[in-house]
């Protein structure tokens, strides 16, 4: 022991492993000796060779916390998370109450991919310990898994601001700014990085994806080549180069793609985004068949691995769910709070399903000289939390009382957080498009806004979502009839929200709106308010940012070869008939 001592304060560890094997070789199991050659091991990244020690470790020295914490990190590096579990389970009534053993429960949460409860823990230790850069990163580990960028940005920040020069950090905030739309927030972490290492794949990646959003494709595209003269088979850089120059014909990066598919690893979704690449190139030369099972085994995969994450879409919950917003939001309820909110008229909210035409109805919007184009913001999903984190305190029978006396206060918050707008801009549009979840609630804390209702044909989007990955948090998209499921709830949602709102929503349909959009366009600024421009039909002309599936397709003048894509597919759609019901699909010229 003493010379394993000796050996380590002199830097040699692994001399120091091999004399503590000897030590636990002449007298076996001593916990003194198993402790020392435990955290070597560790501290060495050999977690496997760890783990037969810290096993017999806490069965020798139940009571001692460290050796738990140490048990449950080897478990965690060696993705044993349902065994970390098990294991605080079994030991919790030997270790004393109180922050050890709630952060204890949280690394083995964390270690099982138990989003929710690791997130629960570690906001809670994080609160009682706020500048704790172990506890913050447990929180931010798991915010990235639950994917709440939103949430997370802010944790980052807090981490960021205590180790400021981590790379690991840096690139983290890169990270989460782009995953929540905050690309020009994003963009100076990127410099950092690159600054640094201006080989950096990752970063590059960030960087050419954020180009496509701003319409700059020819950058963007040199990025992308510039990684694969790093790295020549790299997925993600192969993927992005179809987006910026789509095949026309049957080339050999159909076959590359393919090969990749079916040989690269799961890491980083990619698999499943090969899948999604793969059907939109044989979309793209008409070979709608071989598309959709591309399509289709994307789906797949997708589900496959966010079921991993926990991440599975269940019927019921989602069925109680909207039954709980129509409670919630009663129609007495609704009428007894009209005009407690803000008397603000900045916020345009368009609404729908995603895929329904909210990204072009906004550019039309937003190119107007008055209006700032938002985008998709998270906070009226932030706003309607805050009430609903509130009300678990105390009760949902106090909506009323709580909406009464602080729906003011909840406009705010909403409108707090709004981007800053341009010279001239009175309003701004904000096309998050589940907010057709919160009108009950947008309505009651910003009645003097705008609100807009896309409805497409129902094929068409649920097909277009179907074909596009849209992340863990869109659950019901991976299964067509899930799919369909989903648009049913949303339908018999909207339809009561017409019923028991006291507010006026423009409905819009996207099929008159492409056939007609001068019409159209002149009937949806008045609803705002606002006189009719030109230059909303020129919004094609416009370098400004688009975070959706759809920033490619947007920098085209106004068409209508989106209208009936369906059809391509019908042979392939009894899933999602099935999912839809016979209410929705007996009005469908099918």
């Amino acid at each position: 022991m003493n010379h394993a001592f000796a050996l380590t304060q002199s830097g040699h560890q692994a001399r120091a492993i091999e004399v503590l094997k000897k030590a636990d070789q002449a007298s076996p199991n001593q916990p003194p000796v198993l402790n020392q050659l435990s955290r070597l091991l560790v501290e060495a990244g050999a977690f496997a060779e760890a783990e037969t020690y810290t096993k017999v470790l806490v069965s020798k020295a139940p009571k001692e916390p460290v050796f738990a914490y140490r048990h449950v990190k080897v478990l965690a590096a060696l993705n044993k998370g349902e065994e970390a579990l098990a294991f605080v389970k079994e030991v919790e009534k030997s270790l004393p109450e109180g922050k050890f053993l709630m952060e204890l429960k949280a690394r083995a949460a964390r270690a099982a991919r138990n989003w929710p409860e690791s997130y629960r823990l570690y906001k809670r230790l994080s609160d009682e310990d706020p500048k704790n850069l172990t506890l913050k990163r447990g929180l931010a580990h798991s915010l990235l898994g639950l994917e709440d960028f939103s949430t997370l940005v802010p944790v980052l920040k807090e981490i960021h601001a205590l180790d400021p020069d981590n790379e690991q950090v840096i690139y983290s905030m890169a990270f989460a700014l782009f995953n929540d739309h905050r690309h020009e927030e994003c963009m100076p972490f990127v410099d950092q990085i690159l600054k640094r290492d201006p080989d950096n794949i990752d970063a590059l990646i960030i960087r050419g994806r954020s180009l496509i959003f701003f319409g700059e494709f020819e950058a963007a595209e040199e990025i992308f080549l510039k990684i694969l003269e790093l790295s020549p088979d790299h997925p993600m850089a192969v993927m992005q180069l179809t987006k910026v120059r789509r095949p026309t014909v049957r080339d050999e990066t159909f076959d590359k793609i393919e090969e990749m598919e079916k040989t690269t690893t799961d890491e980083h979704d990619y698999r499943a985004l090969m899948g999604y690449t793969l059907g939109e190139m044989y979309e793209g030369i008409k070979d709608y068949d071989q598309a959709f099972h591309y399509f289709q085994l994307g789906n797949e995969r997708a589900k496959s691995r966010f079921a991993g994450r926990g991440f599975v879409f269940d019927k019921d919950k989602t069925r109680a769910e909207f039954d709980e917003i129509k409670n919630l939001y009663s129609k007495a309820t609704l009428a007894a709070l009209k005009g407690k909110g803000s008397s603000s008229d900045v916020p345009i909210f368009i609404v729908a399903m995603p895929r329904s035409g909210t990204t072009l109805l906004e550019q039309v919007v937003s190119a107007h000289s008055k209006v700032y184009g938002g985008g998709e913001l998270p906070l009226g999903n932030a706003a309607s939390q805050k009430l609903k984190d509130d009300l678990a305190r105390v009760s949902p029978e106090n909506l009323k009382q709580a909406l009464a006396t602080g729906a003011r206060e909840y406009g705010h918050l909403y409108l707090d957080y709004l981007p800053k707008m341009g010279s001239g801009e009175t309003r701004l549009s904000d096309k998050m498009p589940n907010n057709f979840l919160h009108l009950g609630f947008l309505q009651t804390v910003l009645p003097k806004a705008s609100y807009i209702y896309i409805e497409r044909h129902p094929l068409d989007i649920c097909l277009s979502i179907y074909k596009g990955f849209f992340g863990s948090g869109f659950s019901y998209a991976l299964d067509l009839e899930d799919l369909g499921f989903y648009f049913r709830q949303h339908h018999e949602l909207m339809a009561y929200w017409r019923d028991a709102l006291a507010l006026p929503i423009l409905e819009v349909r996207y099929e008159d709106f492409v056939a007609d959009p001068e019409s159209e366009g002149r009937r949806i600024l008045e609803h705002c308010g606002l006189e009719w421009e030109p230059a909303c039909l020129e919004f094609h002309k416009r370098r400004t940012k688009v975070i959706t599936m759809s920033a490619i397709q947007v920098r085209e003048p106004i068409h209508q070869r989106a209208v009936d894509k369906w059809r391509r597919y019908e042979k392939h759609i009894e899933p999602l008939l099935k999912g839809l019901g016979e209410e929705i699909t007996r009005d469908l010229d099918i």
